[in-house]
């Protein structure tokens, strides 16, 4: 019977093991990679989004329902982020850091954070098996001093944890080819994290698993038995995503129209694979990679830098030549493959930094070898020992001048502070409001949410379950009377904060504090407000000019026909007729809301479909018959309707030939001032 090692002889395996110089210097390389991931991870990058707060939010909630989620699904595959179901693995990730620790910024990107090492220690050990060189260890010390790896590896985004499933996958597939068949089912499990990880990770998954299908076939071949149970897992690991499929049949098709994804749009086909082959070649371009860009968002960025450092690209280079050149090794197809399948996710919308960022782990792969291949006399003239801690310095100080550069200089490389840069503010306005909270247990706070995206999930994520807060842009006060006293605090931006000056409806706007941005300017003014005596009689002379139809004229079954309607508030009357049930107009806080058709010659309607935003519907349809008839008059209420709804009503079996209908949409239940949200307007 095979004895169990005991503790002492691990610490001996272990020991033996760390005093190996290649070894030694991995483990210095993995502190040092953790310790530039950590050190004030809050403080950088300067934003905290709600992209990263709804992982904890979401965790919290599915704490709070037993593991279930709102609409009662036990273990959901995916979490809602706003009106997108495209959140899985990383809500989960969140659910032990916040039972030990509840919320936190530090904790929520720490935990994302910790898993990037795991991701990093399996590049550098591909490149050790794979390549048998002596500066395996590099490649961790070339991603932590990757930029756009950098940036957001301190972050708790999605793309984060798929990047590290995708690395890991391929340490455990090459094991599966040089090691052993079995761990082709570790490997499997780890594709299917790369898919349930990131959306764009559902696409580079099955890239990946098709292209190394065909790539090594004959070895797959071989093993057949191990790949009949790996396609078992397969079917198993894709039954959540088939569930959610089934409950949720137009989540996915929403998700693509949010992110504009051409292969969506109405372009002819050959346009749309020339789209893909130009958003794909991009994603492969080293000038997007190595030189600074102005594709991607500046909080994607970081000042000056490429996403990949531009020194290491001949590095690169020389690594995709040695690949080239050993192409019938299996271990260097896969890098050259993995290079090749990284861009695919976000070729089908839109290339950015995000979607792409898988790239970052061939590139480090191939960097390193071809820096292995580069150095190889200097090992053969001087020993291991020397050139390895010089490598180790140069890339070492990389990271550290990385580091510091990013916390020191990091808050001033843009201007752009709010909604359309950096979105700066998250951690130091809910600060504020907690403090303000805590002093005056009659204070009431009504925030801006003008200032980033998802301010509510900020405030579920700061200020859970806060009564006195309430988000409300100075629109909101200036439209309609809120409930302010000398206990409420307006936070407002300085557009926001000129526009209350301006306002007739305001006696006083005090000036209590300014939170300043990075770069001392003024960032969040915090004020008490008083309406004016005149506020009232100005709101009942805007609720007139609201209720004042406008006419324009549109093409609509073959003619031009005039719409008298309600105002919009966002978008227009073309969004409500042009077939489309994702495009919308609001309209200006009118209920009903009203549309008149105008035909220039009769028109045969048998009824109208309406499909609008969530509420319950009431229609009412008055009908100016061809023949001068007195006008046919349909009503109708539709209760307990799903999201978005569609509701149809009926006017005859036959056609009835019309030159004029008034159609009146309303927002059952709501006030004269509601919002009606119309989507599409049909004719039958």
């Amino acid at each position: 019977m095979r004895k169990k090692p005991s503790l002492r002889s691990v610490a001996v395996v272990v020991r033996r093991w760390i005093l190996v110089p290649e070894n030694l210097i991995f483990v210095v390389s993995i502190l040092l990679y953790a310790f530039t991931r950590l050190y004030r991870i809050a403080d950088y990058p300067i934003y905290f989004f709600s992209d990263e707060a709804i992982q904890t939010t979401n965790a919290a909630d599915l704490v709070r329902y037993h593991f279930r989620d709102a609409w009662g699904t036990l273990l959901p595959t995916y979490f809602e982020n706003e009106f997108l179901f495209n959140i899985s693995l990383s809500v989960y990730l969140q659910v032990l850091p916040f039972l030990l620790f509840g919320r936190s910024v530090i904790v929520t990107r720490a935990a994302s954070a910790l898993v990037t090492v795991a991701g990093t220690a399996a590049v550098a050990l591909f490149v050790r098996r794979a390549f048998r060189g002596r500066l395996w260890w590099a490649a961790v010390l070339f991603l932590a001093a990757t930029p756009a790896w950098f940036l957001h590896s301190r972050t708790a985004f999605e793309t984060v944890l798929m990047v590290s499933f995708f690395a890991i996958f391929l340490y455990l597939y090459l094991l599966y080819r040089t090691r052993s068949p079995r761990y082709l089912y570790p490997a499997l499990l780890a594709a299917g994290l790369i898919f349930y990880s990131y959306s764009p990770g559902q696409v580079i998954a099955v890239a990946l698993l098709g292209a190394l299908f065909l790539s090594d076939l004959p070895y797959h071949l071989e093993h057949r038995r191990t790949g009949l149970v790996g396609l078992l897992m397969l079917a198993l690991m894709l039954v959540p995503y088939l569930r959610f499929q089934a409950e949720r049949p137009g989540a996915t098709y929403y998700h693509l129209r949010v992110v504009e994804s051409y292969w969506l749009s109405s372009i002819p086909p050959a346009q749309k694979l020339l789209l893909l082959g130009k958003n794909y070649l991009l994603g492969l371009s080293p000038g997007y990679w190595y030189r600074p860009n102005q594709i991607d968002l500046q909080r994607h960025l970081m000042d000056g830098y490429g996403h990949i450092l531009a020194p290491t690209l001949p590095f690169a280079v020389f690594g995709v030549a040695i690949c080239l050149r050993r192409f019938r090794s299996s271990p260097h197809r896969m890098v050259l493959i993995a290079a090749l399948v990284s861009p695919i996710g976000g070729a089908m919308a839109q290339t950015g930094v995000t979607r792409a960022l898988a790239f970052v782990v061939p590139a480090a792969m191939l960097t390193t070898l071809g820096l292995q291949a580069a150095i190889d006399p200097l090992f053969r003239r001087w020993g291991v020992v020397r050139p390895s801690l010089g490598v180790l310095a140069a890339l070492g100080l990389t990271c550290v001048l990385l580091l510091n550069r990013a916390l020191v200089r990091g808050a001033f490389w843009t201007q752009e502070y709010g909604m359309g840069g950096m979105q700066y503010g998250a951690r130091q306005v809910f600060g504020e409001i907690d403090e303000l909270l805590q002093e005056d247990n009659r204070a009431r706070v009504l925030l801006t949410p003008t200032w980033a995206n998802g301010t509510d999930i900020l405030a579920r994520f700061f200020a859970p379950g806060e009564e006195r807060l309430e988000l409300m842009n100075i629109d909101g006060v200036l439209d309609q009377r809120q409930p302010i006293d000398d206990h409420t605090v307006v936070i407002m931006t300085p557009a926001e904060y000129e526009k209350a000056q301006a306002s007739d409806k305001l006696s006083d706007v005090t000036l209590l504090h300014v939170l300043p941005y990075p770069d001392g300017r003024d960032g969040f003014y915090f004020v008490h407000l008083r309406y004016s005596e005149q506020a009232e009689s100005l709101w009942a002379a805007e609720r007139q000019a609201r209720r004042q139809l406008v006419s324009e004229t549109i093409r609509l079954l073959g003619m031009d026909v005039v719409v008298t309607h309600s105002q919009f508030e966002e978008g227009r009357l073309n969004d409500v007729l042009d077939g489309d049930a994702f495009s919308l107009a609001r309209v200006a806080r009118v209920n009903p809301a009203v549309l008149i058709f105008q035909f220039p010659s009769p028109v045969p309607v048998t009824g109208v479909s309406v499909t609008t935003g969530s509420m319950d519907v009431g229609l009412t349809a008055r009908l100016f018959l061809h023949d001068g008839s007195s006008p046919q008059i349909f009503r109708s209420t539709y209760r307990g309707l799903p999201a978005d709804p569609t509701v149809e009503m009926e006017f005859n079996e036959t056609p009835m030939l019309i030159d004029r209908l008034e159609l009146a949409v309303e927002n059952v239940g709501g006030l004269d001032e509601a919002y009606v949200h119309l989507r599409e307007v049909l004719l039958r």
